[in-house]
């Protein structure tokens, strides 16, 4: 397959390359974050094959994915206001800025190729199903035991974003992730025990509107004191 890029433009061969390596820094970390390392790396070596196979859409496709990723990541980074968010997002930026570039170059190499392909729309359906996925979900990972028996401490999870921004209602037994409001860069995955009108009361036990409640891992909540949800 590498022998066969010798007739790819300089920028073509390049981000063929460095969509390879990408691939497989991202294999190496999946023993970190697996979901996001094996999907990240999935889709880098989608991009070298197409560039490879003289796609026009595989370039346009990397830049398209990136693009939506990171301003979907900033987006997420500067909603949460904290120290060094803005760095953060700012640093995230640039290298996928640069890469993004880089792509869009390949392209332009790929459409003078004379030996480019034809059917570049599979590129651009399968954009906006990734597309779809970056908006609609992201993927988090377990950070505490507080949920054993339900969800263990590192268990990767897939959260949807976008229902709630849509009018969804939560309903007791939900499980919610959310930012710590005192330390936003604490993430907290909870189950939803009350709802607007319950009258919740932990005295040792968890009683709801009167009515002991017992979680769905089968464990009694145990504590002390009583409050009305509104």
């Amino acid at each position: 397959m590498i022998s066969s890029t010798r007739g790819l433009g300089s920028n073509a061969r390049a981000s063929f390359y460095l969509a390879l390596i990408l691939g497989a820094l991202c294999l190496l970390l999946a023993f970190l974050r697996p979901v996001t390392s094996m999907v990240a790396a999935a889709l880098n070596f989608a991009i070298a094959w197409g560039i490879h196979k003289r796609h026009v859409g595989a370039a346009l496709f990397g830049a398209g994915v990136i693009l939506v990723g990171t301003t979907v990541k900033a987006a997420s980074l500067l909603a949460n206001p904290q120290t060094g968010a803005v760095t953060a997002a700012v640093v995230l930026a640039i290298p996928c800025a640069a890469w993004t570039w880089m792509l869009v170059r390949a392209a332009f190499d790929l459409r003078k190729d004379p030996g480019r392909a034809t059917r570049d729309w599979p590129w651009f359906t399968f954009l906006g199903v990734v597309a779809l996925f970056w908006i609609c979900t992201e993927p988090y990972s377990m950070p505490s035991v507080s949920m054993e028996k339900t969800l263990l401490a590192g268990d990767c999870l897939l959260v949807d974003t976008i229902s709630i921004s849509l009018g969804r209602d939560l309903h007791r037994g939900d499980i919610v992730v959310f930012h710590y409001p005192v330390n936003p860069s604490e993430v907290f995955v909870k189950r939803v025990v009350g709802i607007p009108g319950d009258r919740l009361r932990l005295l040792h036990k968890l009683s709801r509107n009167s009515l002991r409640f017992r979680d769905i891992s089968g464990d009694l909540i145990r504590g002390g004191h009583e409050a009305e949800s509104t």
